[in-house]
């Protein structure tokens, strides 16, 4: 019986969480790993003993990786592991609250650091501030409204529904943009001021309706903009006008074939908070200017290979930047150029062989997550001041190098200082002289 299997028949609440989430809509944002995670557990070092944390994985990207491997010559004894005398692998991605809870994540975080519950009194502000903003959105949700909304008639917005007691419109049965457009432009609207548009799947509508037009939503406003597993490929710049002084979150996860947003206009919305744009075809992201309340940004799975400088450079609030599982070959001088201080930013699972010493020009991170690419540098120059800022603020965070091709040597500046043992996830490869070095001063 496997670890999954079991925690389902030690766990049935599980499967009921499972069907809520389903229902809802969620989707896990990193989907090559497994949500549980395996105890801690102790192996022997010689006559010593040293705690391990692991996760498992499912893998991916193996062959394009093998084949960029080769095509740059990394050395197959670097990479191959052998036993596993020193290793450390970390998991936990933060996650906005529709697809992941932020309680699991300090779990995570408290398991790591085995300080149980008191994590919460050191866990960075970045993450504080996403706890807060959380539970404030619980509140909104659970909240019922005490006055009366009124919606258009139905017959004149069939397919779409409008539903007065949460103040949502749902045109997940239609499925066509320019049906939408029409509606939204011509039918009459006794209010206007609307919580959340939903849209997930293309309902009966046709499959090549790839636009999301301008002005789409007429006069209508919205704070929640979902719209999922669509045929959309192109985001026109004036999608969501009307909305600029309401828009909260836009949600647009899974329409993998989308690959034109407006980036540079999302300084118009100055209450924006959350913008998910996951598991899509988004090759380039434009530089944000100035969106003030921005916090979490997720562009994971998609096709991006290359950023800009200073991309991110003008978002005071950012907590979380995910772009994981893309392309990304590169990270040149300022391109991880931050205003706010201890973000969490995860670049795994893509094919960075090189990030530059000034990548991080700007505020430094709280949290970062490397793994799974195909760096053969551990430059010191770079993680050590993430690493010294994460120590000298106490938090239980970590940067992770797990799976990437370094040797020993990439890795010995970190291993022979026992300041950053609980705190760093490094390659699983043999470094037995230099972690009985390290053991040796540290006992």
């Amino acid at each position: 019986m496997n670890h999954s299997k079991e925690m389902k028949m030690r766990h049935p609440f599980c499967i009921i969480a499972l069907t809520i989430f389903v229902i809802l809509g969620t989707y896990p944002t990193h989907g090559w790993k497994l949500p549980h995670r395996i105890p801690p557990f102790s192996r022997t070092i010689g006559s010593l003993e040293a705690p391990y944390i692991t996760y498992q994985k499912k893998p991916s990207k193996e062959i394009g990786k093998q084949l960029q491997k080769n095509a740059l010559g990394i050395s197959e004894q670097c990479y191959e592991t052998g036993e596993r005398n020193h290793a450390t692998t970390i998991e936990g991605h933060i996650e906005p609250s529709h697809l992941r809870g932020l309680e699991k994540t300090l779990k995570r975080i408290a398991d790591m650091s085995h300080e149980g519950q008191k994590v919460d009194k050191e866990i960075p502000p970045s993450l504080q501030r996403l706890l807060d903003r959380e539970a404030e959105k619980q509140r909104r949700y659970l909240k019922k409204t005490s006055k009366i909304f009124f919606c258009p008639k139905a017959e004149d917005i069939y397919p779409c529904i409008c539903d007065s007691s949460t103040i949502t419109f749902n045109c997940t049965a239609m499925g066509n943009f320019t049906f939408i457009q029409e509606i939204f432009n011509t039918v009459t609207f006794p209010q206007k001021n609307f919580v959340t548009f939903i849209m997930r799947g293309m309902g009966q509508g046709d499959d090549n309706e790839n636009t999301l037009w301008s002005n789409i939503f007429g006069s209508v406003s919205f704070q929640e903009i979902l719209i999922e597993n669509t045929q959309v490929v192109d985001v026109q710049d004036n999608a969501f006008a009307g909305s600029e002084a309401t828009l909260k979150v836009i949600q647009m996860q899974h329409n993998t074939k989308l690959r034109i947003f407006p980036f540079h206009r999302l300084y118009q919305f100055g209450q924006l908070e959350e913008l998910l744009l996951g598991y899509g075809s988004i090759q380039e992201v434009q530089n944000l200017q100035n969106v003030a309340k921005l916090h979490t940004i997720y562009l994971n799975f998609n096709k991006i290979d290359q950023l800009l400088p200073k991309t991110f450079a003008n978002l005071p609030m950012l907590a979380v930047l995910d772009l994981g599982f893309n392309n990304l070959q590169t990270i040149v001088a300022d391109d991880m150029m931050f205003a706010s201080h201890d973000a969490f930013i995860y670049l795994d699972e893509n094919l960075l062989t090189n990030m530059d010493d000034q990548a991080f020009s700007g505020a430094l991170p709280s949290l970062l997550d490397v793994s799974n690419n195909l760096l053969t540098s551990f430059n010191m120059a770079l993680f050590k001041p993430i690493l010294d800022n994460i120590v000298d603020k106490g938090f239980n965070t970590w940067v992770d190098v797990s799976e990437n091709p370094l040797c020993c040597t990439d890795i010995e500046w970190v291993l022979n200082d026992p300041t950053y043992s609980d705190h760093i996830g490094l390659p699983d490869i043999n470094c037995t002289n230099i972690r009985e070095q390290r053991l040796v001063k540290k006992f």
